[in-house]
């Protein structure tokens, strides 16, 4: 049996294990996901609905709860990769469920922040995903190692650090799978 086979027998396998999910299964997904948080729809929010949208855990429409615990009918976030673990601070800001004030800092120096700078904060992050969407899109998707090297290297460099976190890597593969 050649490598090709050994693969398609064990994606076969996967399948029939509900391993995997089936592909008109992850189209679907993909496309809500998309429908709920595309570039273009993040950019018409602004304000406490932006916030709320992007990074409130309470909010089970939001980013950030279907990118790390969403799992039903609609969006099985789990088969597309785990971020979870650690602290919300993962997505360098969030909301206390206990008082309902927004927290950014790191785990060993928490700060509360009032609403306008927790706004801010949101805007600055759904500018950044926003760019590096645009970028993305832009690389065609027969490129070569260069072209993607590039893309890597731009996002790096362009995303103030946004670009290493695992949620943003989640996103935009929520965005763009291939």
């Amino acid at each position: 049996m050649n490598f090709e086979d050994k693969v398609n027998e064990t994606y076969q396998k996967m399948l029939s294990e509900n391993k995997l999910l089936p592909k008109e299964t992850l189209m679907e997904s993909y496309e809500i996901f998309r429908h709920n948080f595309a570039p273009e729809k993040l950019l018409n929010l602004d304000g406490e609905a932006l916030l709320e949208t992007m990074f409130n855990h309470g909010n089970k429409g939001s980013l950030v709860y279907w990118l790390e615990f969403k799992n039903d009918e609609e969006l099985q976030t789990g088969r597309f990769g785990g971020i979870a673990g650690g602290s919300a601070l993962k997505f360098g800001i969030y909301k206390r469920k206990e008082d309902g004030k927004w927290i950014t800092g790191n785990p060993r120096d928490m700060q509360e922040i009032e609403l306008p700078e927790a706004i801010e904060i949101a805007r600055k992050k759904r500018d950044l995903l926003a760019k590096g969407a645009k970028f993305i899109e832009a690389v065609p998707l027969d490129a070569d190692d260069f072209a993607f090297k590039k893309m890597q290297e731009y996002i790096d460099e362009e995303l103030e650090g946004l670009g290493n976190l695992g949620w943003v890597h989640k996103y935009f593969h929520m965005l763009f799978p291939d």
